[in-house]
């Protein structure tokens, strides 16, 4: 099983995600505009398998020194079957998306202070 990770904000299927996360111990039955909002103002990163998304995972950050690792979710199906992304676990790729934005956003400070 090859998984790809993007977090590419277009690519991520909300009806999926809020599913999952309505179904979840620590959401319960959480309003999909709540899911919305959250994945707005998160830095999120989507697994696909053949453009199905099968996993999420959610970093709020003030993309600067701070990231919170949140909803991390492997769909059942795929559970126990030894997915892993071309280049690692979703997890540990999760953690390398949130500081990339993290360097990015600190790049982008630092040349408007240059203008």
């Amino acid at each position: 099983m090859t998984i790809t990770l993007s977090d590419d904000a277009s690519k991520l299927q909300v009806d999926r995600i809020h599913r999952w996360l309505a179904s979840s111990y620590w959401s319960p039955g959480i309003e999909r505009g709540l899911v919305e909002r959250a994945i707005a103002g998160s830095h999120c990163l989507g697994a696909y398998e053949n453009e199905q998304q099968i996993g999420f995972a959610r970093m709020i950050t003030d993309h600067a020194t701070f990231a919170w690792l949140a909803d991390v979710w492997i769909d059942e199906s795929v559970r126990g079957q030894g997915a892993r992304a071309a280049d690692g676990d979703l997890v540990p790729r999760a953690s390398v998306v949130c500081r990339v934005a993290q360097v990015r956003a600190r790049h982008r400070r630092r040349a408007r202070r240059v203008r």
